[in-house]
């Protein structure tokens, strides 16, 4: 059997896997969900970033801007780590 790899260009295949980066990432057949809940980290964070952290940082410093800035980034870091690694054999039950 052959390695799992791929054109960084060109996603590989492997029944509902997808291979990305020499095999550095894969995704299963759920790649909309994940770009759904990306989409669902990120605008409240930059709704929050844009309207409500002004206001914290006038009233109590940039700390609070910045600890969220650090959380989101962090945030958006773990999941796709999570979302574009290989889970390993999962055995059929």
């Amino acid at each position: 059997m052959q390695p799992a790899l791929a054109d960084p260009e060109h996603p590989r295949a492997y029944g509902a896997n997808y291979v990305y980066c020499n095999g550095c990432g894969i995704t299963g057949p759920d790649r909309r969900t994940a770009l759904v809940s990306l989409a669902m980290i990120l605008i409240p964070s930059v709704v929050f970033m844009i309207w409500t952290s002004p206001w914290f940082a006038s009233h109590f410093g940039v700390g609070v801007p910045l600890t969220q800035a650090l959380l989101v980034l962090l945030t958006v870091y773990f999941f796709s780590v999570t979302a574009c690694s290989d889970p390993g054999i999962l055995p059929r039950h």
